[in-house]
C-alpha cells in the first residue's frame, strides 16, 4: 500500500472492505493497483459509436474522488484532430453524485486556462460510462487540453477513475461550485495520470442538444439602463425531435421562452435595478426533456461599473500647515464644476469644527473658500473631510475631498543646526545627539537630513549613531553665535548589507512593490476594499489613505460585494529575505480613527496567495493555514482596539504569541525590527520596547507588507470613527539590512 498526502479516497475495484474503510479513515490517496484482478467486461469499453479525440477511453485502475463543489482538471493531449460532439466519463459504482458537470479547458502554460465547453449529466449511472452531447468543439491533434469533472455543490461526492501518477491534475482554488468557472484558478496540484474521460465525435441515433454560444457576458452602468438582450441558439445536432426547457439561477437574470422545440432562439435578459457596481455571475441552463436529461449550463457574467460623477472638483485633496498658537493659514479655493457642463446645484459639508467652507452651497461652475483654523488646536496632525454632493441625488455621486492640517509646535527662541548623513541608505533613521549649552536629540529622515531648531547661542558637540554603522567624523564641534549653522555633515559606513532601501522619491511606487487590490478578508470581519487609488507617492512620502468611501470588491474566495470603506495595502512584489533588520520611519494615524494599520512580515510561501486572498484561515495556493506547519508571521507594528500598538508573532504549529504592547502616537517615529535565528525584537526611535520573542518557527524567508485595514463592530479594531476619516498612514522610508 502506498499512502501519500492527498485528501482524495483512492482504491481499486478489488480492494476488500477493510482496506476501503481504512483508506476512508486515513483520508489520503490510497492506490492499490496490485490488488486489481480484473474488470467486468461490460465496463471495459468506452462509449459506443465514438471516435475519441482527447482523453482516456480505458477504465483506469485507481479510484479517485472529490467532494461536492470541488472541481478537478486533468491534463490530456489530443490524439487526433476533429470536431468533438460529445463528452463521456466513467463513474465508479461507489459514486454518490446526483449530477455531474463535465468540461474542457484550454492549456495556459501548463495549467488549465479558459473554459471551452461544459455540460451537466443529471441522474448519472454508476459503474458505467456516462455520455452527454455538446456544441461542436474543434480540437487540434497534439495540442494539450484539460478535462474537468465536478459534482455541483450539494450533489454528493463524485467518484471516478484515473491513473496513479505519471501525469498532472489540479483542483479548483475554491469550493462551493455549481458550474465550472469561466477561468480556472489553481488550488492543489497532483501527479495524477489520465482520467477516464473522453471528448469524441461519433454518430448519434437520437436528438443531440447543441447550444451556442458557450458563455455570455453583459456590461452596464449601475443605476443606468439595462443592457441589450443576448441570443442563445438551441439546435438538434442529431435525429428525431428535441424538446427543451430553459431556466436561470439569479433574480437579475431571465430567459425566454422557458420551453420549446429545437431549432429555437432563447433570449437572455438582465435587469440591473437595485444592483450596485461590481461583477455578478450566474448561468442559463438549457435541458432536454427526454430521459436521461441532458443539461447545458451557459455561464453568464454581468459587470456593472460605477456611474461617472455628476460633479468634478479641483484640487482633489487639500493640505494646510500652521504653528500652534499662531495665525491660521491662508484659505484655499475649491473649484466645483459639472462633469457634463450642465449647471448643477450642490452642497459642501465638513466633518471637523476647525474646517469651514463658504459658501456651503451653490451652482456649477463655482469656487468655494476653504479655511483651517488653529483656534484651540495643539501641535499635531489633523485629518478632515469635505463632502461635495449634487443636490437632489440622495447622496449618490458625492465626492470626498480629504483635508490634512499639520499644526507645528511653536518655535523656541534660538537658531537652527542642520546637516546630512550620507549615503541616505545608511544615514536615514540614525539618532543625532546634541550636547553642550543645551541637550537635544533628533532622527535623520529618509534623505539623511537632520535639524535642531531653537538652539540658543553657545558651544555644542554633535554625534550621530546607528546600529552597525560607523560615522566619520565621529563627532563635530559647533558654535552658535546669533545665526543658523548648516552643513554639519557626516559620512556613514556599515559592515551590514543593505538589502533594500526606498525613500519614495518620485510620484509612483517602484517595481519592488505591488499594490494589493482586493477586499480585506471577510473571515477577519474586515469591511474595506483595498484600491490603487488609496496609495499615493508624493514629496518623498508614501501615503495610504483610509476613507468612508463605499466600493465593490471581492477576492479569490469571496464574491464581490459593496463595502463601506476604501483603504490601501502594498507588499513586496518578489523580494523576500531571511534574518536581518527592517527599519521604517512612519507616521501612524491617530488611535481615534478606529483603523487597523500595520507593518508586518509574512512567509514567502504566501507571497503569491496574499495578492488575491488575504485569509490564512485555510490553506490556499501554497500558503499554509495559520497554526499549520510552515506558517510564519511577524506583526512588527500592529495597532488596533486591543492596544495602540503591539508586536505579535505566529510560528507554525505553535500558533500565536501574546501581544506585547508599546505606545505609538501620531508623530513621526523610526520603527526597527531585528530578526535573527534566535529571536525577534522591536525598538522605536532607537529605544528597545521590551518586546522580544524566541524564534522557534520563523526560520524561512519572509516578505514585507504595509497596510491599513478596517473592521466591523465585531472585528479587532471595531468600526472606524467616521468623524476622523479620511485617515492617513505615512511612510518616509523603508530600509532592510542583513548581518
Amino acid at each position: 500500500m502506498i499512502i501519500a498526502t492527498r485528501c482524495h479516497l483512492r482504491s481499486s475495484p478489488g480492494t476488500n472492505s477493510f482496506i476501503r474503510a481504512l483508506a476512508h479513515r486515513i483520508g489520503r490517496l490510497v492506490s492499490i493497483g496490485a490488488l486489481v484482478v480484473g474488470l467486468p467486461a461490460m465496463l471495459a469499453s468506452s462509449p459506443a459509436n465514438a471516435v475519441s479525440l482527447v482523453g482516456n477511453s480505458a477504465i483506469a485502475a485507481t479510484l479517485d474522488s472529490n467532494s461536492a463543489g470541488v472541481a478537478e482538471a486533468f491534463q490530456a493531449t489530443a490524439s487526433a484532430g476533429g470536431t468533438a460532439t460529445q463528452m463521456a466519463v466513467y463513474l465508479d459504482a461507489s459514486s454518490t453524485a446526483s449530477s455531474v458537470v463535465l468540461g474542457l479547458f484550454t492549456d495556459a502554460n501548463g495549467h488549465p486556462g479558459t473554459l471551452v465547453t461544459q455540460g451537466v449529466i443529471n441522474a448519472p449511472v454508476k459503474g458505467a460510462w456516462n455520455t452527454l452531447s455538446i456544441a461542436p468543439v474543434a480540437l487540434t491533434s497534439g495540442r494539450p487540453y484539460w478535462l474537468s469533472v465536478l459534482a455541483p455543490a450539494g450533489a454528493g461526492n463524485v467518484k471516478f477513475r484515473d491513473a496513479s501518477g505519471g501525469g498532472r491534475s489540479e483542483t479548483s482554488s475554491t469550493g462551493g461550485l455549481s458550474t465550472l468557472p469561466a477561468t480556472w484558478r489553481t488550488g492543489t496540484v497532483y501527479p495524477d495520470g489520465a482520467l477516464s474521460m473522453t471528448l469524441s465525435t461519433g454518430a448519434s441515433s437520437g436528438p443531440v442538444l447543441v447550444t451556442t454560444p458557450s458563455a455570455l457576458s453583459f456590461s452596464a452602468v449601475a443605476g443606468g439602463t439595462n443592457p441589450a438582450a443576448a441570443a442563445v441558439s438551441v439546435a438538434n445536432g442529431g435525429t428525431g425531435t428535441l424538446s427543451f426547457t430553459s431556466a436561470t439561477s439569479a433574480p437579475w437574470l431571465a430567459v425566454s421562452p422557458t420551453s420549446g422545440q429545437a431549432p429555437a432562439t432563447a433570449q437572455v435578459r438582465v435587469s440591473i435595478a437595485g444592483l450596485a457596481a461590481g461583477t455578478y455571475a450566474s448561468q442559463v441552463t438549457i435541458s432536454t426533456t427526454g430521459s436521461p436529461a441532458v443539461v447545458h449550463a451557459i455561464p453568464v457574467t454581468l459587470t456593472l461599473t460605477s456611474p461617472a460623477p455628476a460633479l468634478s472638483v479641483t484640487p482633489t485633496a487639500l493640505s494646510f500647515s500652521a504653528t500652534a498658537g499662531g495665525a491660521s493659514p491662508s484659505s484655499s479655493r475649491l473649484a466645483i464644476s459639472s462633469a457634463n457642463g450642465t449647471a448643477r446645484t450642490f452642497t459642501v459639508t465638513s466633518n471637523q469644527s476647525w474646517l469651514t467652507v463658504y459658501p456651503s452651497s451653490g451652482t456649477t461652475p463655482a469656487s468655494v473658500r476653504i479655511r483651517a483654523s488653529t483656534s484651540g488646536l495643539s501641535a499635531g496632525s489633523y485629518i478632515g473631510q469635505l463632502l461635495v454632493t449634487p443636490s437632489g441625488s440622495g447622496g449618490a455621486g458625492a465626492i470626498s475631498v480629504p483635508v490634512s492640517f499639520t499644526v507645528n509646535p511653536s518655535m523656541p527662541a534660538g537658531h537652527a543646526i542642520s546637516g546630512t548623513l550620507s549615503p541616505a541608505s545608511l544615514g536615514a533613521g540614525a539618532l543625532v545627539s546634541l550636547s553642550g549649552a543645551a541637550t537635544r536629540s533628533a532622527t535623520a529622515d529618509g534623505t539623511g537630513n537632520y535639524v535642531f531648531a531653537g538652539v540658543p547661542d553657545g558651544s555644542y558637540s554633535i554625534a550621530p549613531s546607528n546600529a552597525a554603522t560607523v560615522f566619520s567624523p565621529a563627532a563635530q564641534g559647533v558654535v552658535v553665535n546669533g545665526a543658523d549653522v548648516g552643513g554639519v555633515n557626516f559620512t556613514a559606513a556599515s559592515n551590514a548589507t543593505t538589502l533594500f532601501f526606498d525613500d519614495f522619491t518620485g510620484t509612483s511606487l517602484g517595481s519592488a512593490w505591488t499594490v494589493v487590490q482586493r477586499r480585506g478578508p471577510a473571515g477577519q470581519s474586515e469591511n474595506e476594499c483595498n484600491t490603487a487609488g488609496a496609495v499615493g507617492v508624493a514629496g518623498g512620502t508614501l501615503t495610504i489613505t483610509t476613507s468612508a468611501t463605499p466600493a465593490t470588491c471581492g477576492d479569490a474566495v469571496t464574491a464581490p460585494t459593496q463595502l463601506p470603506y476604501t483603504s490601501g495595502d502594498i507588499q513586496w512584489t518578489s523580494l523576500n529575505f531571511t534574518y536581518g533588520t527592517v527599519e521604517v520611519r512612519a507616521k501612524f494615524p491617530p488611535r481615534n480613527t478606529g483603523t487597523w494599520p500595520a507593518i508586518w512580515l509574512l512567509g514567502s510561501n504566501c507571497q503569491a496567495a496574499n495578492l488575491v486572498n488575504g485569509s490564512e484561515a485555510s490553506p490556499f495556493n501554497g500558503c499554509p493555514a495559520q497554526g499549520a506547519t510552515g506558517y510564519r508571521e511577524i506583526d512588527a507594528v500592529e495597532c488596533d482596539a486591543r492596544s495602540w500598538c503591539h508586536m505579535v508573532v505566529a510560528q507554525g504549529t505553535a500558533g500565536w504569541s501574546g501581544e506585547c504592547a508599546f505606545p505609538v502616537d501620531a508623530n513621526w517615529h523610526v520603527f526597527k525590527l531585528t530578526w535573527n535565528a534566535s529571536a525577534t525584537s522591536m525598538a522605536v526611535d532607537g529605544i528597545p520596547t521590551g518586546c522580544s520573542f524566541a524564534n522557534t518557527g520563523l526560520k524561512g524567508p519572509m516578505f514585507l507588507i504595509m497596510q491599513t485595514q478596517t473592521t466591523t463592530a465585531n472585528g479587532v479594531s471595531g468600526l472606524p470613527n467616521a468623524a476622523y476619516l479620511p485617515a492617513t498612514f505615512q511612510i518616509d522610508y523603508v530600509k532592510v539590512t542583513s548581518p
